[in-house]
């Protein structure tokens, strides 16, 4: 999990396609600890509705529960979510 995130840290400072990335590493190495489909959900996450990593990431961990969050990304994202203002 630390490698993919270090990974798409690194896509967001240096401007590279996270989903082209994560991809080639699955490709070329194991990733454990996490499932690669995850990984690549949170890169879309972030090209395409320009999430952060740690939100993208939460994101897709979480795809399909319900977040308790004051964060509105996750609405953006099409996640459900429990504001955390009204818990």
């Amino acid at each position: 999990m630390a490698t993919c995130i270090e990974l798409l840290l690194l896509c967001d400072r240096f401007g590279l396609d996270p989903e082209r990335i994560i991809a080639a590493v699955a490709e070329l190495a194991d990733i454990r600890g996490i499932d690669v489909r995850t990984v690549l959900l949170a890169a879309s996450f972030i090209k395409e509705k320009q999430a952060n990593v740690f939100d993208a990431l939460h994101a897709a961990s979480a795809c399909n529960d319900t977040l308790i969050s004051s964060d509105a990304v996750y609405d953006r994202l099409g996640i459900r979510r429990i504001r955390l203002e009204e818990a």
